[in-house]
Order: C-alpha cells, then structure tokens, then sequence
C-alpha cells in the first residue's frame, strides 16, 4: 500500500468519525514536517503526503459543515499547490454553503480550467447560478416589501400631518370667530 492510499483509508477507517481522522492528519502533517529527509525524492514524497493529509483534512471538516475552517485548510493547500483541483473544488462547495456566490464560482471555474470534463464542477457552477439569482430575487422582495412599508408609514404621517393641520386651521377660525364676537359684542 503507497502512502496516499494509506492516507485515504483513514478517512473510510474513520467511517464518519471526522474529528478523529482531523486529528490523526493533523499528526501526520506535523510530522513531516519535523523530519528530515535523506534525499529530495524522500522530501518531494512527504510533500505530496502532506497535500493528501491536508486535502482529507479540508473534506472532513466540509462532512462537518465547518466551512470556515474547510476554507482555511484549503488556502493553506493552494498556497503549495495552486492547481490543486480537490482543494479547489471543496472550497467552493463551502463557499457556495455559506453564500460566497461570486468566490464559489471563481473556484468552480478554476477547477474546470484544470480539467474540463470535471462534470461536478459544472453542475456546482449551474447550482450557483441558480442559487444567486434565488438570492437576488428574494433581497428584491425583502427591499420591495421594506420600501413599501416605508411608503405606507410616509402615507400616515402626512394624512396625519394634513388632519392636524385642518385641525389647527379649524381652530384657528373658530379662535378668530370668537375674537371677532366678543369684540363686536363689547363695543
């Protein structure tokens, strides 16, 4: 068994413990980074070893819905490995789940410039049209129904406004009537 494949069967060992196999990655990506290495291909090995533990690392906390810490985990991957189609596409999934539409397409579109026929990439990328132009409608309706509710309060006020005013006015020239009475009456 080569070590990637003994990478990948702590996750399907884990069987839905992720924190478990988070952990145990973890582990393997601190030690390779504290060894030392014999030659370069001993060292260029441990690098592709670490990628897998942290690229597994990245889909267990996407298991987890822990997309923050998803994102970081595959930043830190991209930063070595920039092509890094996985990592790519998992964090767009996390940036799609937490409404980073204009991030998660960027990221899909990446992954579709690494390998054109990724077919998930373009179902993900189809989905996050469809999920932002749901997004915008339902903003248009919320600033629709808010700027109605304003329309309708401005209404009251000045109703309220126009009612208090004849009522001053009203007031006024029965103030003024009685003035007038009383003047005519006294002289």
């Amino acid at each position: 068994m080569d070590s990637n494949s003994a990478i990948s069967a702590i996750v399907v060992q884990a069987d839905g413990h992720y924190q478990a196999a988070i952990k145990k990655y973890k582990k393997i990506g601190d030690y390779l980074q504290t060894a030392t290495y014999e030659n370069e291909n001993d060292k260029k090995k441990a690098e592709e070893v670490k990628l897998s533990a942290q690229s597994n690392t990245a889909l267990c906390y996407l298991k987890l819905n822990e997309h923050s810490e998803c994102i970081q985990v595959c930043d830190k991957v991209l930063e070595l490995d920039s092509k890094n189609e996985k990592c790519l596409f998992r964090r767009g999934q996390c940036q799609l789940s937490m409404s980073n539409f204009d991030e998660a397409m960027k990221d899909f579109q990446e992954v579709l410039k690494l390998n054109s026929s990724n077919s998930a990439a373009k179902q993900f990328i189809q989905k996050c049209r469809e999920e932002m132009k749901a997004y915008h409608e339902k903003e248009k309706q919320l600033y629709a129904s808010i700027f109605a509710k304003m329309a309708k309060q401005n209404e009251k006020n000045e109703t309220q406004a126009t009612n208090s005013d004849a009522k001053t006015n009203e007031e006024n020239k029965n103030e003024q009537t009685t003035t007038t009475t009383t003047t005519t009456t006294t002289n």
